[in-house]
């Protein structure tokens, strides 16, 4: 089955983002794209913004090509450019598969579907095996055939007596068992992922791991990638770093991980295996304040850790118990000072206006 994955701009919200060295290779698309592939279907991504491309060439595409299912990921902040393109490729392919995915179309499926009537499906939560389940037994248009998906899980869809949500599927518990995101199309070049510090090297985002059991209460990791944490192991990591130093140049390495020390023990593994193996390899990671050690982070930095970048979210300790955070501002600072004795460079990330912060600032004067 010919199959299309399309990532939504944000460029009209940011700007051409590219032209501050700043494109997002969609790495949640490349898993799916990998595992759809691997099951024998022909499925690519088409990245917009780094196309150059408007929506009405997107259409001449989609039409020269003629998937049969065409997946749109979305997130909130582009959740209304997501809604366009559903529209216009509905209008291109009248009898294409629709279907959105991604954190806003997992946080509110029902709302989604209702808002979006050209869609046909919400993916809810990790879309590889949804996905590739979904293309094994897809009916054609639905039509009156849709509830022969109603015992697939993960999915939202719209029937006769409104929408419908059939059981929830089941976190990914084995990492490695997926395929290293599909980037065989994909100029890397032309992506630059963040990493808040110009290494001056080329690079390329990975992810290493999913879920966080932290309850910090402005994320909204925990709505698609649950509470339970799960990783790849370090042989996996540094196996896909292997992989883009050799087919892509990459040199360093941009991981966007929720927390990438989250499990030290593995963190200590990860980094004997790639000063071993990628001595010269460069890297960034986020890390929370108390999941690093002094310790910790001398055994990064000698295995290539260039940047850091804490959530300390406040200087305010009673503003970090509100917001969940489960660590204080002197934890904060500690972390910082102990990355900067060892040379890393260090990023930190606030809320402003976190609720009662106006009225302490009162009390205070």
């Amino acid at each position: 089955m010919k199959i299309t994955l399309i990532n939504t701009p944000y460029s009209r919200l940011y700007g051409p983002m590219g032209s501050g060295g700043n494109y997002q290779y969609p790495l949640g698309l490349g898993y799916i794209s990998a595992s759809l592939n691997r099951a024998g279907h022909d499925c690519e991504i088409i990245d917009i913004e780094v196309l150059g491309w408007r929506t009405v060439e997107l259409m001449w595409y989609l039409r020269e090509r003629g998937p049969a299912l065409v997946g749109i990921s979305t997130a909130t902040p582009n959740y209304p450019l997501a809604q366009e393109i559903a529209r216009a490729t509905r209008a291109a392919l009248p009898a294409a598969g629709l279907v959105l995915g991604g954190v806003h179309a997992s946080a509110l499926p029902g709302r989604t579907l209702e808002e979006t009537p050209e869609i046909d499906l919400v993916v809810v939560g990790e879309g590889e095996q949804t996905m590739v389940d979904l293309a094994a037994r897809w009916p054609g248009r639905l039509a009156a055939r849709r509830g022969a998906l109603l015992g697939l899980p993960g999915l939202a869809l719209r029937m006769e007596a409104g929408v419908e949500l059939t059981p929830p599927r089941a976190f990914c518990l084995d990492l490695d068992g997926l395929p290293y995101p599909d980037r065989g199309a994909a100029a890397l070049a032309k992506y630059r992922p963040q990493a808040y510090a110009d290494v001056g090297l080329p690079s390329a985002s990975m992810i290493t791991s999913r879920g966080c059991p932290h309850r910090c209460v402005f994320c909204a990791s925990g709505v698609s990638m649950g509470k339970k944490f799960r990783a790849h192991s370090p042989e996996y990591i540094v196996k896909e770093m292997e992989d883009l130093w050799r087919a892509h140049g990459v040199r360093h390495f941009v991981f966007k991980d929720d927390t990438f020390t989250m499990d030290k023990e593995r963190v200590e593994k990860f980094c004997r295996l790639v000063s071993k193996r990628l001595p010269d390899a460069s890297w960034f990671c986020y890390a929370r304040a108390d999941r690093v050690s002094r310790e910790l982070l001398v055994l990064m930095a000698g295995a290539g850790l260039a940047v850091v970048s804490f959530g300390l979210e406040s200087g305010d300790d009673l503003s970090l118990r509100r917001l969940g955070k489960g660590h204080s501002v002197a934890r904060g600072l500690a972390a910082v000072e102990w990355a900067r004795q060892e040379g890393v460079f260090v990023v930190a990330s606030y809320i402003l206006g976190v609720p009662g912060e106006e009225k302490m600032a009162a009390l205070r004067t």
